[in-house]
């Protein structure tokens, strides 16, 4: 994979790897993306679950000024490009 800044930009996969195995892959990988931010900021992400907004507060800095502590967060009602999908019980009688 590689990234800007902390944005997963790319992922590569070998021509032979199981879908399966690249979905568990991409879900580790939106995880763990976080972008650098300075200051407070709202921004769009690609990741599994679609294309959404995001907000990074800084809640706390190191003594130099740098960003210790981000929290990210997203509503996820929000997002566009998301996947449909059928989950539920499904019952026969």
């Amino acid at each position: 994979f590689r990234t800007d800044r902390g944005r997963i930009a790319e992922i590569l996969a070998h021509p032979e790897e199981p879908p399966h195995v690249l979905n568990i892959k991409r879900g580790i990988l939106s995880a763990l993306q976080v972008q650098f931010v300075n200051e407070h900021a709202v921004l769009e992400e690609d990741d599994v679950v679609g294309k959404c907004k995001v907000q990074y507060t800084i809640k706390s800095r190191h003594i130099s000024g740098r960003p210790k502590v981000i929290y990210k967060t997203r509503n996820l009602t929000e997002c566009s490009d998301r996947a449909q999908t059928d989950v539920g019980i499904h019952v026969h009688s």
